[in-house]
């Protein structure tokens, strides 16, 4: 069932987009506008006529005949508006409804509201639609026909119809289910059913890229150490994949030190010779995958690392690893897509690597995700049609420099004058002031990039502002006669159909037909960030998605509508981290056993929650800190999240540190061999996956480690005490989700964040409709 146009505008704004949102949107409340038949202290509703009526200072005072009760009753109205005064006229007849009490020697009803509607029940529920229209949508859509086409049995559509049907009847039950959770049961499987029926409908379904799988049963047997049970069963499971006809999309979750490099190096020689890609999110995590790719993949495996400014030539290679790098290199088409630590990528760079690699994704150069700095202080993200918080539009140029995105902004926000430009870096950060011009200065912009390497290429332009057609038009003459030569340079990718001012603007068609040409074209116009430019019975890649953060078995059955999962709970050795909480008192401890680890050749790494202190944390700041650390220990190693070192400070302090104090910078993916103690400050202000990712930076090879969480609360939350007593990241994660702070593993891929006002992650309620699902996309 499908709503109208107009409605379906107002039900998204109110988070409404199936049947069983809207049916779930019950009333908070119920208005009685029966009349009362005598008074009462409470609610009631009353016909009366106005018979006198005065201001005094701000209230209006009316007194009133009230023939069902043979009386007189008073109404005060406090800070009245001009309005009140004609509604309550003298000798007029209304319908009243309000509080009624008893004071001062008679009957008083205070700031009632006139209601035209009688003996009534009217349902309350409190949106920012008005009532009357909700209702209206409510009485349109919501049916039995309907709820019993989604699915639901009568019973349930039954008990969802009587909530909303405004009678005594709905009263009784919405106080029974406030009350005492009378009913609660079937809301919660509605809710839960309607989110998997979500999570089914935007399940893809593409033809998978025919792959003869290569034997790796010899390779596995002469590894330097034997797979555990776990990771051969994600092995199968992802060669099971590979043979099927439908491209999957797979999550290989592991804990910490669970082995999911070798996984990924198994999917890889399993489609050997194919090319396989992985992306990591940082380039030390890059490097330490192709370092153990080095050392345990077969030597006829052509094995390669992609770095910043690379222009690598890909023929032959069978495995292409790298960071968000790769999201700008002409990859070739690869069967198998494999992306780590997958939450620290958003879910548009993951989709852009999966189309790129399937040979087909042309990206508009309006640079979408560039972050830069504006007037060197506020922060600005290029999107399209975006007005900026100081109010002024931006000109915006997108070049490649050393195979790098850079962008030019006019910083005064009007294309015909003379700004500062500031250069910057997909980081955010600006490195560099340069002057840009319009047309009757445009010597001065060629300067700009006099010093143009010979590997930059200009991808073009586009102009944000009110009056945009023209200006556009003029940006794009200008900038695009002189960047045409430039844009085409080594064409003959089937940029030949495009006018010059098309190439300068970014259409490079990864296509050489006319049919891809077209459709660029009508990205273009339509300001689209990208299109895509295969067919939709194309073949697409396996996407393999690992992840070091475990998330409870409840929610991996609700995300397996959108992807299969494969678990590696076992470790290859066991580990042994002493967890602890410290107080203040317990500080001179915890520096002895720091002065012992480091005299044993052990390195230590305290994590500090901010890197400057702030009136608003009781802990000091990352950089007031170092100095204690400077002054009683050599070798001090010093990094943050906006560190543009970081990850060199990461290898010299592996090599030679002693100390390191960060920012949880070091969560993700880095191998400090001789790191046996964390300490995390203000460990209460983390969630119980980034400390448990903190915590497994120490003893990686199965030696002995030591967490310390220091924190100044004098009663520190129950679950620090439930974390410190296990290391098994999947019964954390059950604790998270106790807390309400396990996260979304696919990370904005379908409903971010998704909240539940009844469910509550019952296993068995999860199941049946899980169960419901199925077997109605089965039988139909």
């Amino acid at each position: 069932m499908k709503f109208d146009e107009k409605d379906r505008v107002d039900l998204k704004k109110i988070g409404v987009t199936t049947l069983l949102d809207l049916a779930l949107k019950l009333p908070k409340s119920f208005e009685d506008t029966s009349l009362a038949a005598a008074p009462k202290d409470g609610h009631v509703s009353i016909a009366v006529e106005i018979k006198s009526a005065y201001r005094q200072g701000g209230m209006l005072h009316a007194q009133c005949r009230c023939e069902a009760w043979g009386q007189s009753v008073k109404i005060v109205i406090f800070n009245a508006k001009p309005w009140h005064y004609g509604a309550f006229k003298v000798g007029k007849s209304v319908f009243v409804s309000g509080k009624c009490a008893y004071a001062y020697g008679s009957w008083q009803l205070t700031n009632p509201k006139i209601v035209t509607k009688i003996n009534e029940i009217i349902p309350k529920y409190k949106l920012s639609l008005r009532d009357d229209s909700f209702k209206n949508l409510i009485q349109k859509y919501v049916n039995l026909p309907n709820l019993l086409a989604t699915g639901l049995l009568r019973e349930e559509a039954e008990f969802l119809l009587g909530l909303h049907r405004g009678d005594e009847k709905s009263a009784r039950m919405l106080e029974a289910l406030v009350r005492e959770k009378a009913g609660e049961d079937v809301l919660k499987f509605v809710e839960i059913y309607n989110y998997l029926k979500k999570l089914n409908s935007k399940k893809t379904h593409f033809k998978a890229p025919k792959i003869k799988l290569f034997s790796i049963s010899e390779w596995l047997k002469n590894l330097p150490f034997a797979p555990t049970d776990d990771q051969l069963n994600a092995i199968a499971d992802l060669r099971s994949d590979f043979g099927g006809e439908e491209a999957v999309r797979r999550v290989v979750m592991g804990d910490v030190g669970s082995g999911k490099t070798l996984v990924m190096l198994a999917a890889a020689l399993s489609v050997y010779p194919r090319p396989a890609l992985i992306m990591a999110p940082t380039s030390i995590l890059a490097e330490q995958i192709y370092a153990e790719a080095v050392r345990l993949l077969p030597d006829f495996m052509r094995i390669m690392l992609i770095k910043s400014g690379d222009k690598p030539e890909f023929d032959g290679v069978n495995l292409i690893i790298g960071t968000h790098v790769l999201l700008y290199q002409s990859l070739p088409a690869a069967p198998l897509v494999m992306i780590d630590e997958q939450h620290r990528f958003g879910s548009n760079q993951r989709e852009k690597i999966n189309a790129l690699a399937s040979g087909g994704l042309w990206q508009n150069p309006q640079l979408d995700e560039v972050e830069s700095k504006f007037d060197g202080e506020e922060k600005v993200k290029f999107d399209n049609g975006t007005k900026y918080e100081n109010g002024k539009n931006v000109l915006l140029a997108a070049a490649k420099h050393n195979g790098e995105i850079l962008n030019f902004a006019e910083a005064d926000g009007k294309f015909d004058k003379l700004g500062i430009v500031k250069i910057g870096k997909l980081s955010g950060e600006n490195f560099s002031e340069k002057q840009i011009c319009n047309d009757e200065n445009e010597g001065k912009f060629s300067e700009t990039l006099k010093n143009k390497d010979e590997s930059d290429e200009i991808l073009g332009g586009q102009i944000y502002s009110e009056n945009s057609v023209k200006s556009v038009e003029k940006f794009n003459k200008t900038l695009g006669d002189k960047f045409a030569s430039l844009a085409t340079k080594d064409a003959g990718d089937g940029r030949e159909n495009l006018s010059p001012s098309e190439k300068s603007n970014g259409l490079k068609n990864l296509s050489t037909d006319k049919k891809g040409n077209d459709k660029i074209r009508s990205a273009q116009k339509n300001g689209a960030k990208s299109v895509n430019l295969r067919e939709s019975n194309e073949p697409r890649a396996h996407v393999v998605q690992f992840s070091a953060t475990p998330i409870p078995r409840t929610l991996s059955m609700i995300q397996s509508s959108f992807a299969e999962f494969s678990f590696l709970r076992q470790m290859p050795f066991e580990k042994h981290i002493h967890t602890q909480i410290l107080q203040s008192a317990d500080f001179g401890e915890l520096l002895a056993h720091i002065k012992a680890q480091i005299a044993k050749g052990r390195q230590i790494a305290v994590i500090y929650p901010l890197v400057e202190s702030s009136e608003s944390s009781n802990y000091q700041g990352l950089e007031d800190a170092q100095d204690f650390w400077r002054a009683n220990f050599a070798n001090v190693y010093v990094t943050h999240g906006k560190d543009k070192e970081k990850e060199q400070v990461l290898r010299e302090f592996r090599e030679r540190g002693d100390v390191l104090l960060s920012t949880t910078v070091v969560e993700v993916g880095i191998s400090l061999p001789r790191l046996s103690t964390i300490v995390i400050v203000g460990a209460e202000r983390l969630g119980l996956a980034s400390l448990h990712q903190l915590r497994g930076r120490v003893g990686r090879n199965g030696g002995s480690g030591f967490c310390f969480l220091f924190t100044k609360l004098k009663s520190p939350p129950t679950r620090l005490r439930e974390f410190c007593e296990t290391l098994d990241g999947f019964k954390i994660a059950e604790i998270d989700l106790k807390n309400r702070q396990s996260g979304d593993i696919l990370n904005g891929a379908f409903q971010h964040g998704a909240t539940f006002e009844y469910y509550d992650y019952e296993e068995n309620i999860t199941q049946a409709a899980k169960r419901r699902l199925e077997n109605s996309v089965k039988f139909g």
